[in-house]
């Protein structure tokens, strides 16, 4: 099962990235998208116990919402 969660996590941020890079009229989306993935891989990280991962997420997670503000001004 956790498996399945870290390629979630793994294909939302992927895909929220690429979505940001092509530069589209819908890329704005791609900041939510990498956020669920930021916020999956956060949980797998507490799970683990692996403080530097769950930190890093925290930090990824905030600064897609500073994008998803941007996006929506």
């Amino acid at each position: 099962m956790l498996t399945t969660f870290k390629w979630l996590g793994t294909i939302l941020q992927l895909a929220g990235s690429a979505m940001v890079a092509l530069h589209l009229v819908w890329s704005g989306w791609g900041f939510p998208v990498m956020l669920a993935g930021a916020i999956v891989w956060g949980a797998i990280a507490i799970a683990a116990r692996d403080w530097a991962l769950a930190a890093l997420q925290i930090v990824f997670s905030i600064l897609n919402v500073i994008g998803i503000w941007r996006w929506l001004l």
